[in-house]
């Protein structure tokens, strides 16, 4: 509850446009959620950190008019609108640069529902990872590799051989790596979505 509580007082601290430290712990948090929306909508890699300054910038100017209503909306929710909405602008403006001269597939957007699931998928994504680096504290580095390499399938024997270790001790570790993973991702989802 107290993560909650400092999560919402952020957005509220981030309103306050002199606030520059609210600002930029605002920003460490979500670049990567936004970052990771920008990169599978087919945005071309090198305008894709100048297309997420724009989203940011988009957000410090409009978050004063944001109020959180759960009955309207998370903020996640708005979050990912205003991501949709600059993604669309984006490609309505190389569309007018190009002036629809042999406009290849690149230059097209997603449509509503892809680019509406790649936003949910990122989130998760982004949800997956912010367990990781906290839960990553608590364990130590052969833990940590036996839960990745067997979430990517790889054969138990295999890992145990690579980091010398019994066969079992695999399945102790991802187990325990697991339970924590799936407590943190709780909290997380508990934290950001602010149900």
């Amino acid at each position: 509850m107290k993560n909650q509580v400092t999560r919402m007082t952020l957005i509220q601290r981030v309103k306050d446009r002199m606030d520059q430290q609210s600002w930029e712990e605002f920003t460490k948090f979500y670049s990567p959620y936004i970052m990771g929306i920008l990169n599978k909508s087919g945005i071309q890699y090198e305008y894709v950190e100048d297309l997420c300054q724009d989203i940011l910038l988009r957000i410090w100017k409009s978050i004063e008019s944001f109020e959180y209503d759960p009955a309207k909306c998370k903020f996640r929710t708005w979050l990912g609108t205003v991501c949709r909405n600059c993604i669309y602008n984006f490609y309505e403006r190389v569309k007018k640069k190009q002036n629809n001269v042999d406009m290849d597939e690149s230059y097209l957007p997603p449509k509503e529902a892809d680019i509406n699931e790649i936003i949910e998928k990122e989130w998760q994504v982004y949800i997956a990872k912010k367990a990781f680096e906290k839960v990553s504290k608590d364990f130590n580095e052969k833990a940590l590799k036996s839960y990745t390499e067997f979430q990517k399938g790889r054969d138990v024997a295999e890992i145990a051989k690579e980091i010398d270790v019994v066969e079992n001790t695999i399945y102790v570790y991802h187990r325990r790596v697991k339970q924590a993973m799936t407590r943190e991702i709780l909290l997380l989802v508990k934290e950001l979505d602010w149900d």
